[in-house]
């Protein structure tokens, strides 16, 4: 039997659930590496009775990868994502997670024809998208043969929010020469260029962007909108108008008014502009979310909805804090709407799982899913483990081979392990197996005669870090140890949306029944932030760059904004000097060293130690580089012990077979004074001069 039928039959509740594929049923103490093995199960069952899957969880993007594995394809997988942007914040013209979400509503739109898997998140549902009907006129197609002509599709491309230049050269670009129309779709990798002849396609050809030469022929170019929304002149037209009869914009800072008036000139002449999405919600009043294009039917697999929604509604709650400052401040108008999406729970009544890894529901089922026992140094439990494979599938899954085997001889298991492709076709049976792939953890489900071992239970590496639950603490300064932050209370940090502002602590706010950890920050004039833990990575220390101690931003006013364009120019302005430095660099022809003497291949052969592949592979591509006429840029990496040091004493002496001097730096004295003994003894018995240079060494010597 395959392991996701193995899977749904070990619970005849669960099978009966999908089989019916109707009402409610909750699962509880299922650990958290057993969730793409569950979910993936429950989708291969669905997909094949023709039903679509949905699956809710945090971070949709790592939990997708992880469900790709063990699907392998079968069904196809696809994000519904996260846009990382803030609400009040223009986005970018092109954003790649937009393009993911408009893919994901593309097959549910194709859903009754290939049943999919979309992984998603509430938090990704609180931001508006575009609707099902837009969706479907968001496409234009052309293929030799066919109409329509060249301007049709171009007022078509304008309103899909594609930006007629020039000449195409990025994503989301258009160019109209005649009958020649050049495109370069929001998803693709190469733009496309069609030719009319009349009113229809004559030939559609791949071009590159650089030299905007033609690359090949192709028989069908398919562009999809890169944004959530249409544009058009009369759909922007419609907007203003709607935004001008509920909101005043008399009450807005001059400067910041001169803008707005600018962009909403802008959107009612239908045209697409960097942050027009900022006006989504005028463009379609009706607020589409991602549950509007469920298909009927659709199974919705639930990962701890509590959880899920709390994270949303904070980031509903800090916008309309948010909101409230730059209203305040004249920077936003008020009562202006956002695109934002409070109907968080509208799932109607499609089947609907919900499974999490606490007690859940009285009623819940338990799979009898386990977490992986470590085994780490423990050689008894290692062949204890290894045994279980006399009656059982026992999976090791760990890219590190070798150690593996290692291992399992110093534990006393001789049996030979075989090699498999880890998916959920796997087809259990009394075996010992091994699978080349790097999980975050192993899990185990006796029943099915399942037990995976990974390096986090071998080794006790853990490959991605992921946040536990945690019990409520009372006391602030023992959440702040719990996290290992990089900078302390009262320190100077920057929020990547906010600009910088002072870390007073961790703090533990109630919401809706539970207990949540933020890091609150502290702005200009008493504003306060509080940024949950699971967006810390929006947070970092302020490292200074300017003389005295930076002043601290206000919320809702655009002088963050201001400093990074600021910052951004001088850093073009950098990046310039140094191409010209190196463009320089490279045009001046540097050493080329002699090949290699023949005292040099006996200094090599003297080295005490065999070398690694990685030294062998290392030291003839600096010696490639040294042979050349052309300067040599080339950072060496590796580990303490990793020897480093030993090819740059045989590149130094290569360097002095040509006839020259060399100088070794290092970062201190005592590192000197190392590497001076290393080059002496190393080359005592070739005709090289070492010495010393540092503080310890006299001006005589």
């Amino acid at each position: 039997m395959k392991l996701w039928q193995a899977t749904i039959g070990a619970s005849p509740r669960l099978e009966g659930w999908v089989g019916r594929g109707s009402s409610e049923v909750h699962v509880a103490r299922l650990p958290r590496p057993a969730w793409p093995i569950v979910a993936g199960a429950v989708a291969r069952a669905s997909v094949e009775r023709g039903k679509p899957v949905l699956v809710l969880v945090q971070n949709p993007e790592r939990f997708a990868d992880e469900l790709r594995m063990w699907l392998a394809g079968n069904p196809k997988t696809y994000v519904f994502a996260e846009v990382g942007v803030s609400f009040l914040d223009r986005p970018p013209a092109f954003d790649e997670a937009v393009n993911r979400r408009l893919e994901a509503l593309t097959s549910l739109a194709n859903a009754h024809d290939e049943p999919i898997v979309v992984v998603s998140s509430r938090r990704a549902a609180t931001r508006q998208t575009i609707s099902r009907d837009d969706l479907v006129r968001s496409t234009v197609v052309l293929k030799p043969g066919q109409g329509p002509d060249p301007v049709t599709v171009a007022g078509r491309l304008v309103e899909l929010g594609y930006t007629r230049e020039a000449l195409v050269e990025q994503r989301g670009q258009f160019s109209l020469r005649g009958g020649i129309l050049d495109v370069f779709g929001s998803a693709e990798d190469a733009p496309v260029r069609a030719e009319w002849s009349g009113d229809v396609v004559d030939t559609l050809r791949l071009f590159d962007p650089e030299n905007q030469r033609s690359v090949m022929a192709i028989e069908e170019a398919v562009i999809r909108t890169g944004r959530e929304l249409l544009i058009g002149p009369e759909r922007g037209g419609a907007a203003v108008e709607r935004l001008r009869k509920t909101v005043s914009l008399r009450e807005l800072r001059g400067d910041v008014r001169s803008e707005w008036e600018d962009e909403l000139g802008r959107l009612a002449e239908g045209a697409a502009f960097a942050g027009v999405e900022f006006y989504a919600a005028y463009l379609d009043p009706s607020r589409a979310s991602l549950f509007d294009h469920l298909p009927e039917g659709t199974v919705v697999l639930d990962f701890e909805p509590g959880r899920q929604l709390a994270e949303a509604r904070t980031v509903l709650d800090e916008t309309a804090m948010l909101v409230a400052a730059e209203s305040g401040g004249g920077e936003l108008p008020r009562e202006f709407t956002l695109p934002t999406v409070h109907r968080l729970e509208e799932l109607g009544e499609r089947p609907r799982l919900v499974l999490t890894a606490g007690e859940g529901a009285p009623d819940a089922l338990d799979l009898g899913w386990f977490e992986g026992e470590p085994l780490v140094g423990q050689s008894r439990a290692l062949a204890g483990f290894a045994g279980r494979g006399e009656g059982a599938d026992v999976v090791f899954a760990t890219e590190q081979a070798e150690r593996l085997r290692a291992l399992l001889d110093e534990a006393g298991v001789k049996r030979a392990l075989q090699e498999i492709d880890l998916d959920l076709d796997l087809d259990l049976e009394t075996a010992i197996h091994h699978a080349s792939v790097d999980l975050v953890a192993g899990c185990a489900q006796p029943a099915i005669g399942f037990h995976l071992a990974t390096d986090a239970e071998l080794f006790g590496r853990v490959r991605r870090p992921s946040r536990g639950s945690r019990a409520a603490r009372t006391r602030a300064e023992d959440l702040t140890r719990e996290f290992t932050l990089d900078f302390a209370p009262d320190e100077l940090v920057v929020h990547v949306d906010h600009g910088v502002a002072r870390f007073k602590g961790m703090r533990l706010i109630e919401s809706d029944g539970a207990h949540r950890e933020y890091l609150e920050l502290e702005y200009a004039e008493g504003d306060r932030l509080f940024v949950p833990v699971e967006n810390l990575d929006r947070v970092q220390k302020y490292l200074g760059g300017a003389e005295g101690t930076p002043a601290l931003h206000r919320l809702g006013t655009s002088d963050w904004t201001r400093a990074r364009g600021r910052a951004r120019k001088v850093v073009q302005d950098v990046a310039e000097d140094l191409l010209k430095i190196y463009s320089m660099r490279e045009a001046r022809p540097g050493i080329a060293f002699a090949p290699d003497t023949a005292w040099q291949q006996e200094l090599e052969s003297s080295f005490p130690y065999e070398e690694t592949p990685a030294q062998v592979a290392a030291l003839a591509e600096i010696k490639a580089d040294m042979e050349s006429d052309r300067p040599m840029d080339r950072l060496l990496c590796g580990d303490v012990g990793f020897g480093k040091t030993e090819l740059a004493l045989r590149a130094a002496f290569k360097a002095a077979m040509s006839g020259k001097q060399v100088a070794v730096l290092a970062p201190t004295t005592v590192l000197a004074q190392q590497h001076f003994h290393v080059f002496s003894g190393r080359l005592k018995n070739f005709p090289v001069v070492v010495e010393m240079l540092s503080r310890f060494v006299d001006d005589e010597a």
